[in-house]
């Protein structure tokens, strides 16, 4: 019997192993590995935020929905992986594989930026989530920061939030009493989409009286300011970080990835330097911008390679995705469906705001939740 193992199980992992489940036969055994029993629906956490949803409402059971489709699951913590014995060692255990799949995503880099961890709020994960909804149902005047850091992939969810953020304060009769400010490290907002997109969405922001400060590298978080690296310091009393994230250090130990525990592989999501690993989502090393859309099709990539392999077939499944495809809330139920091919050369690009988007982005949650990630 031949054995895969799939590390972590956000959208990159369940696919892969979704997906593998329906392309291989009952004695190959699948098994997900994960440090948690559940995943969240990560681009909803914006609105946990901003106190429109419960974290459990958007909440996967994958200790239950895993093995109903006849895929293994532990719960457990890796502590160890080792390519050349093919295994990894866990606090529950160790496990053998024939192939594995690295899915264990990103960790945030709190030691990058000096005071983050003291005095920043945390948007893109679950367990700060709520620590940030509390001091935004508190806020009620002064100065708002939304800070994006190198090394991030959120970029998009940052700025569908600080849309939504907006609108809320005005619902809420505190606009007036507040200031605003989008700082990003780069030369422009949105680098991966074309003028077009980038000139809509900088509309938006000057629409709601956002000031955006382009190239800021964020050096230091204090309780009542933001210090960025030309010395320019800012006044803000809840600033809210997109942090910079690396690979875990688990990756990284093994030898692996680079030192930021980040893995290259090929168009067949297969690492570069071990011929039965296979690697998805933000464990991933490439140029370009990441979204759950993109982990979940490398996540079935990987799963038509590997199937191919184990049974012999040719494979022609490979990641070759030159589109970026979003869709990112601009406040009052209302968002904008981004399409743009221009970061890989091309000259297509959509943008579509209204109602419809903002009701497609809800269907995506809930057809997501509801078949538990397996999409």
């Amino acid at each position: 019997m031949q054995h895969i193992v799939v590390l972590g199980a956000g959208f990159g992992g369940s696919a892969a192993a979704y997906r593998l489940r329906k392309l291989l036969d009952k004695q190959i055994e699948i098994l997900v590995i994960a440090d948690s029993d559940s995943y969240v629906y990560r681009p909803s956490l914006p609105e946990v935020a901003l106190g429109q949803k419960s974290v459990e409402e958007i909440r996967v059971p994958l200790a239950k929905a895993l093995p109903r489709k006849g895929i293994g699951f532990v719960k457990g913590r890796v502590q160890e992986i080792s390519p050349s014995s093919c295994s990894v060692d866990t606090d529950a255990g160790r496990f053998d594989y024939d192939y594995l799949v690295v899915a264990l995503g990103s960790e945030i880099a709190f030691d990058e930026v000096a005071g983050a961890r003291e005095y920043g709020h945390v948007l893109c994960e679950a367990d700060y989530i709520m620590k940030l909804r509390e001091a935004l149902n508190n806020f009620e005047r002064g100065s708002l920061s939304i800070i994006l850091t190198p090394d991030n992939p959120f970029e998009l969810m940052d700025i569908g939030f600080t849309f939504a953020l907006e609108h809320q304060l005005r619902k809420r009769g505190v606009r007036g009493s507040t200031k605003i400010h989008y700082f990003t490290p780069n030369r422009v907002i949105l680098p991966h989409l074309g003028e077009k997109a980038r000139g809509i969405i900088r509309g938006i922001f000057t629409e709601k009286g956002i000031e955006v400060h382009t190239e800021m590298y964020l050096q230091e978080v204090k309780s009542e300011s933001l210090l960025f690296q030309d010395g320019k310091e800012f006044t803000s009393h809840l600033s809210v970080l997109i942090p910079p994230y690396r690979g875990r250090q688990v990756v990284a130990r093994s030898g692996l990835g680079d030192e930021r525990g980040l893995i290259s592989t090929d168009e067949e999501m297969k690492s570069l330097k071990f011929d039965n690993i296979y690697v998805v989502g933000d464990a991933l090393w490439f140029e370009g911008p990441k979204s759950a859309r993109r982990a979940v099709i490398q996540g079935k990539v990987t799963a038509q390679s590997i199937a191919g392999r184990i049974k012999g077939h040719r494979n022609s499944a490979k990641f070759d995705e030159r589109e970026l495809r979003c869709i990112m809330e601009v406040g009052g139920n209302k968002a904008a469906y981004i399409r743009s091919n221009t970061f890989w050369g091309g000259t297509s690009e959509r943008v579509w705001i209204g109602r419809i988007p903002y009701w497609m982005k809800v269907w995506l949650e809930k057809r997501f939740l509801f078949k538990n990630g397996d999409i």
